[in-house]
């Protein structure tokens, strides 16, 4: 299996074993969570890789119907990237958004080592608080429903965390985190395997001082110490991370389409 396979499949693995229901199907795999319908991460389609070339937007809208039509959204991973490209501007058209996730993997030193003492392993509680303040961040208010999506974001990262083996890091100045990641292991003994550090985020406050360098580079460490290989990242195809991941060694396998679509009730 090569390392973009074994990444999506790392991620097909996550999502399998933090859902309540999953579903197989010819086409892929399906994962549901009644009791958070609302995280499209834990209910979604997933496509396998390579899709049909007779597998078109037409296909895929109909089986989200199926399948997710119960919900209020419908979300569908593909996990062939090329075939999402031809199938993008027919399900843009339709009123579906898209996403690009891509995959890296650790190759080489980083750039620069990160910020001294300021990146460490943190307490369940610890990471549950600080994720909590960086959804809070990115709500357009603090109404009541503001706070319960936020709760839910929270206990969606905590399912995930709970049936995967998984170490929290945090990164701050003092005894104050502003930063968190969340290092995923594949072998329930935390030695060797594959491992994916996931859930970065910073408080605004405090970005652009190193410490997503410096809490990414304490995973980056953890699992280097465990000798786990590969060691993967996942980032916004789109956005600036990706380059600071790259900086400090990761470099791109692929990428993973996502195409999200939430019908007018």
């Amino acid at each position: 299996m090569d390392e973009l396979a074994a990444a999506l499949a790392f991620d097909r693995g996550l999502r399998a074993r933090a859902a309540r229901e999953t579903i197989e199907l010819p086409e892929g795999l399906v994962v549901l969570h009644e009791e958070l319908p609302r995280l499209r991460y834990l209910n979604a389609l997933i496509l396998d890789a390579p899709l049909p070339a007779s597998f078109g937007a037409g296909s895929l809208a109909g089986l989200a119907d199926v399948r997710l039509g119960h919900l209020r959204h419908r979300h569908v991973v593909v996990d062939d990237g090329p075939a999402a490209e031809r199938l993008a501007p027919a399900l843009l058209r339709d009123g579906w958004s898209m996403e690009r996730t891509l995959y890296m993997s650790w190759r080489r030193e980083p750039d620069r080592p990160p910020r001294p003492g300021v990146g460490r392993e943190i307490s369940e509680p610890e990471i549950r608080k600080l994720q909590a303040e960086i959804y809070g961040e990115d709500s357009e208010s603090a109404s009541p429903v503001a706070a319960a999506l936020i709760a839910t974001l929270v206990a969606g990262q905590d399912a995930v965390r709970a049936s995967t083996t998984a170490l929290c890091f945090g990164a701050g100045e003092g005894d104050a985190m502003s930063a968190s990641c969340t290092l995923f292991l594949e072998r329930a003994d935390g030695h060797g395997g594959i491992a994916m550090v996931d859930e970065v985020g910073t408080l605004i406050a405090h970005r652009r001082r190193g410490l997503g360098r410096a809490v990414v580079a304490a995973a980056l460490e953890a699992a280097r110490r465990m000798r786990c290989a590969p060691i993967l990242v996942p980032a916004d195809a789109d956005d600036w991370p990706r380059k600071l991941y790259q900086r400090m060694g990761f470099e791109p396998l692929g990428r993973q389409v996502s195409f999200t679509l939430t019908p007018a009730r």
